[in-house]
Order: C-alpha cells, then structure tokens, then sequence
C-alpha cells in the first residue's frame, strides 16, 4: 500500500490510486488509462508542426502563434510559467539521476560506506545542476519510499 501512496505522491492525480484499486490493479490501471469511452472529435482539423528551434518555439508560446510546444528547456520554465495564458506541465519523472556503485566488487561492497557515500550528498544542488529546475526533480527521498527502503542503500 505504501507503494500507491508514493507512486500519487511523484505522479499526481492520473495514477492517484485508492485503496480499493490497489486490491483491484485491473480497475486502477483503466482509469488511468484514459482509454474507456466514447471519443469525440471537436476539432476538424489539428496540425502538429515539427519547429526544432528552441528559441522559436518559445517564442510562438509567448505570442500565442502556438497552443502547444514540446520539451522546454528547464532554464527558461519559470518564464515560460509567467507568461499569460500559458500553462506549463512537467511530466515527472522528467529524467532519471542515477550514481551506480559496484557492490561486487571493490569498496562498494561495504554497505557501510554506500550509506557514508548516501550521507554525504547534499541532493538538492546536485538535482538542480541536473535537471536545471526543482519542479522537473523527483527526490530521492520519494524513490526510496517507493522501494521501501529509506535509508538502507
């Protein structure tokens, strides 16, 4: 049951999970899914126009030449959320930082200095150098719950 309550933690109200769904994996996953129903076309016609060049995606957000642009960079989001009429969505988890250790060989066996090395980390500053924005971070600390074991890496 922990694992539903972090997994709506990190991913919010579309895989917002009860716990009668989490008896019932089937019954949550074709809510989420969005699949169910009947489709209805409101539009006659939707164009898709590939434009590679950052800078002139941002710029048909902020005049309002596009609706919908793909892949901002996290440097120029809090921009991006201030312009009028914009509504910036980060689909998390964003990316995935990672330090793989080997724990077979070498000094990384000791579980003890995997846990010094973890202590260590100040892992905000490291998220934000990454990612470039703390709303594209999903913490550590919300993986660890997820797996259950906080801590103890």
């Amino acid at each position: 049951m922990a694992d539903f309550a972090a997994m709506n933690e990190v991913y919010g109200p579309l895989f917002e999970v009860t716990a009668a769904e989490a008896q019932q994996p089937g019954a949550a996953a074709a809510r989420a899914s969005g699949l169910a129903g009947q489709r209805v076309a409101h539009v006659d016609e939707l164009l898709f126009l590939p434009v590679p060049d950052y800078a002139t995606r941002q710029a048909g957000i902020t005049t309002g030449e596009y609706e919908y642009i793909q892949q901002i960079k996290p440097d120029q989001y809090d921009r991006i959320k201030a312009t009028q009429g914009v509504e910036p969505v980060v689909v998390k988890p964003y990316g995935w930082v990672t330090a793989v250790m080997n724990t077979k060989q070498g000094l990384m066996t000791d579980k003890r200095l995997r846990q010094a090395v973890q202590a260590t980390l100040d892992v905000e500053p490291m998220m934000l150098a990454g990612l470039g924005h703390k709303d594209f971070a999903v913490m550590f600390e919300v993986l660890a719950k997820m797996a259950g074991v906080a801590g103890t890496t």
